[in-house]
């Protein structure tokens, strides 16, 4: 999807106008806290007990720009320790490796649990229970949707990337692929019906089809354009001509070019080409078996993930489909873009789930070298 330098001026000028960070908001040095995260040595699952072997703790504050995560190995330390915090409510999470059985049982298992609590002076204690994790199947693995950095308003480096997390292959034939205007309310409560969607893309292959396999483990790229987007004047925008799906809509977006991917179906009206707000939106999966206009039911969602550059931001998905959204603090035309921490591991929280990239990572995993880590701001 590449479109012309004239339209292309108008479009950002119309709807993604440049402003500062958001939410990057250094602590005061006051009233400091120190939270306290017991750490499971063994845990029970079906009457066997599992060994830990690793524990990686995930700290968030809901307020300032706090991320910190720390593995380590139960069997030496039982308990770990954030120490200087502000007070405020923080987020914690634990991702547990455990082994149960020896030799040819030997079984390594995943356990998950989270926990928000306020901590407002001295110690505070917090233990998540944990449960045992799973691969849900079919993911949305990466957004990239800041646009390329810089300020020449280039976004058509814009992607989606799916990621199959399950033991068996998963066919897309027919799943619609969409970002969300809105969750509307139903019977008096908020954000708990229907999804309406603004834009939204059709696999191709019928619904139940076999045509559009994505194998266990493996990466699925939608691109907006299916080009390589990395030049002089965008050197961190990815190389998208090796991906495998994209939108090509020339009757829609003047000097639209069609790349090699397998194109995807538009299918919701007025019909549009794949644009991403670089502020904030949502992206869902659905399964594509109903679509009425521009609404799909929340029973079809196959997985939702939220963005938001400011902690202001009303949330779009209810909790069931997303506790809360990733991307606090990303500008447009940063070239950041959010992918999960684990691939494929979802606990419906992108808040935990997801890192920021400094360099977008299409069909793989980033390593520590993509990571972003934003420089802090008074306010």
């Amino acid at each position: 999807m590449t479109r012309l330098p004239l339209l292309l001026g108008l479009l950002a000028a119309a709807f993604v106008g440049c402003e500062p960070d958001a939410g990057l908001v250094a602590p005061p040095s006051e009233g400091r806290v120190e939270i306290v995260v017991p750490l499971p040595r063994a845990v029970l699952i079906g009457g066997d007990s599992a060994r830990s072997v690793r524990a990686t703790v995930t700290l968030q504050s809901a307020t300032y720009r706090i991320d910190q995560t720390r593995t380590v190995d139960p069997s030496m330390t039982d308990t770990l320790v954030f120490r200087g915090l502000p007070a405020d409510e923080y987020r914690i999470r634990i991702e547990l490796d455990g082994v149960r059985g020896s030799g040819a049982q030997r079984d390594t298992l995943t356990f998950q649990g989270d926990t928000t609590a306020t901590a407002l002076g001295g110690q505070v204690r917090l233990g998540p229970s944990v449960r045992p994790a799973r691969l849900p199947g079919l993911v949305i693995q990466e957004i990239s949707y800041s646009g390329a950095k810089g300020s020449d308003f280039y976004y058509q480096d814009q992607f989606v990337e799916l990621y199959n997390g399950a033991d068996s292959t998963i066919y897309l034939d027919g799943m619609i692929l969409g970002q969300v205007t809105k969750q509307l309310d139903a019977g008096g409560i908020v954000r708990a019906g229907p999804i309406q969607l603004t834009r939204a893309y059709r696999f191709p292959g019928a619904v139940g089809g076999r045509t559009q396999p994505i194998r266990p483990r493996q990466f699925i790229t939608v691109a907006s354009d299916g080009i390589n987007h990395t030049s002089a004047l965008h050197p961190n925008s990815p190389d998208l001509s090796t991906a495998d799906y994209e939108v090509y809509a020339p009757q829609f977006s003047l000097g639209d070019v069609d790349g090699p991917p397998v194109n995807m179906v538009i299918v919701v009206n007025p019909k549009q080409d794949f644009v991403l707000n670089l502020n904030s939106g949502a992206v869902v999966l659905t399964t594509g078996v109903s679509l009425s206009g521009d609404l799909v039911p929340t029973s079809e969602v196959i997985d939702g993930v939220e963005y938001a550059n400011s902690l202001t931001n009303i949330p779009t998905l209810n909790e069931a489909l997303d506790k809360a959204y990733t991307g606090i603090g990303v500008t447009r035309y940063s070239g950041i873009s959010v992918e999960r921490k684990r691939p494929g591991f979802d606990f419906n929280h992108s808040a935990l789930d997801f890192v920021l990239l400094n360099r977008p990572a299409p069909g793989r995993q980033h390593d520590a070298a993509d990571l972003y880590t934003p420089r802090l701001v008074r306010r």
